[in-house]
C-alpha cells in the first residue's frame, strides 16, 4: 500500500540529499578555489539552493526520530552562511565547523532517508485495510491514554466516587455505620436530616426524635391528637407474658424488656375511638423486625390458643428501629392510626 505522508516525506528528503550536497559544492568552491570570483547569476544560485534547503527541511525534520538538535543545526549552517562572498571571507576555524557539522547533518539525512526507504518497503507488502485499522487503533489508543491522563478524567473518576458514596448513603441504610465508633453520630444526625428533609425512611437516633417529629401535635394529621399516658416497659412487656417466644429464644415480654427506651401515648382520631400506643426503641433495626416476624407467626397459628386473641386486641409493626404496638376496642380503630399517623 501507498502511505502519502511517508511518500512525501521521502521523496523531500531525497531531494534534499541532493540540495545539501549541491550547498556543498557551492561553499567549497567559495572558500577553497583560489581563483573563485564572486557574481551575481553564482549569488542568485546559491540563494535559491538555500531557499530549496529551506524549503525540505520540515520534511526532514517530521521524519527525524533522533538528534533532532543536529537536524535542526542544519538551517543554522544555512543561516550563517549569508553570501558567497561572505563565506569566502569566513576564517579558518569557522570554515571546519561548518564542514564537520555539514557532515553530521548529512549522515543524519543518509539515515533518515534510508529508513524512510525501508518503510516504505514494508509498506509495498501491507494491506492498505489492515494498514489502516491498524492506524485507527494507535490514534484510539493514544486518545484513550491522553484521556486517561487528563484534569477531566480525574475529575469524572471523582464525581462519580462521589455520587457513587451520596447515592449509596441515600438509597439504603447501614446498621454498622450507626454502631462503629466516631462515626455512629454523625451518621445518626444524618439519618435525621434523610428522614426529615429529604422525606426518606430512616431509622431515628432517639426515641424523642420520633415523639417530637411525626408523633408532635403540630405534624399530626387534621383530627389527630397525643397525649403522653402514664405507664411503664416492664408493666407492658408483662402483657405479654406467655404469649410467645421470639425466635426459639426468651418469650415476647423478655425482648421487650431489652428496649432502650419506651413511651407510651393514647392518640385520639376524629372518626374514632381513642387508640394507645406504645413504643419501644432500639439502635438497630433488627429487633423491632424479629417481635413483629414473631408476633405475625403466632397470630397465623391455629394452633396458638392466643392467636385470636392477639391479633384481635393488637397491631404490630416497625417503624424503622421503632416498634409500634397498636391497641385499642377493635382492629378497624386502629388501622387509620396506622395508616395515617406513622403512614405504614
Amino acid at each position: 500500500m501507498i502511505n502519502p505522508a511517508l511518500e512525501r516525506r521521502y521523496a523531500d528528503c531525497t531531494e534534499l540529499v541532493d540540495a545539501w550536497k549541491g550547498f556543498l559544492e557551492y561553499y567549497n568552491k567559495a572558500v577553497k578555489e583560489q581563483t573563485f570570483q564572486s557574481s551575481p547569476e553564482a549569488e542568485q544560485a546559491f540563494l535559491d539552493a538555500k531557499a530549496r534547503i529551506a524549503m525540505l527541511h520540515d520534511s526532514f525534520m517530521a521524519a527525524l526520530k533522533h538528534d533532532q538538535n543536529v537536524g535542526q543545526n542544519m538551517l543554522s549552517i544555512v543561516n550563517r552562511s549569508i553570501t558567497l562572498r561572505h563565506l569566502r571571507k569566513v576564517g579558518t576555524a569557522d570554515q571546519k565547523k561548518i564542514e564537520i557539522e555539514w557532515h553530521e547533518c548529512y549522515l543524519l539525512l543518509n539515515e533518515t532517508t534510508s529508513q524512510l526507504a525501508e518503510e516504505r518497503d514494508r509498506l509495498a507488502e501491507v494491506n492498505e485495510f489492515t494498514w489502516r485499522m491498524g492506524r485507527i487503533q494507535e490514534r484510539i489508543l493514544l486518545t484513550i491514554k491522553s484521556f486517561l491522563g487528563s484534569i477531566y478524567f480525574k475529575v469524572i473518576v471523582a464525581v462519580a466516587i462521589l455520587g457513587g458514596l451520596v447515592f449509596a448513603l441515600l438509597a439504603a441504610e447501614y446498621d454498622i455505620l450507626r454502631k462503629t465508633k466516631g462515626i455512629a453520630e454523625p451518621y445518626a444526625s444524618f439519618l435525621d436530616f434523610r428522614r426529615d428533609k429529604l422525606k426518606l425512611d430512616s431509622s431515628y437516633s432517639s426515641l424523642e426524635k420520633m415523639l417530637g417529629g411525626k408523633l408532635s401535635n403540630d405534624r399530626m394529621p387534621s383530627g389527630f391528637q397525643r397525649r403522653d399516658q402514664e405507664n411503664t416497659q416492664d408493666n407492658v412487656a408483662n402483657t405479654f407474658r406467655q404469649t410467645f417466644r421470639i425466635d426459639g429464644g426468651g418469650g415476647a415480654d423478655e425482648h421487650l424488656k431489652t428496649a432502650t427506651a419506651f413511651a407510651s401515648i393514647a392518640i385520639s382520631q376524629p372518626d374514632g375511638p381513642d387508640v394507645t400506643a406504645w413504643l419501644f426503641y432500639w439502635h438497630d433495626r433488627q429487633a423491632p423486625r424479629t417481635f413483629v416476624r414473631a408476633f405475625d407467626l403466632e397470630t397465623s397459628n391455629p394452633q396458638n390458643q392466643m392467636a385470636e386473641y392477639l391479633a384481635r386486641l393488637y397491631t404490630v409493626f416497625a417503624d424503622n428501629n421503632v416498634l409500634v404496638i397498636l391497641g385499642g376496642p377493635h382492629k378497624d380503630a386502629q388501622q387509620p392510626v396506622r395508616r395515617r399517623v406513622f403512614g405504614k
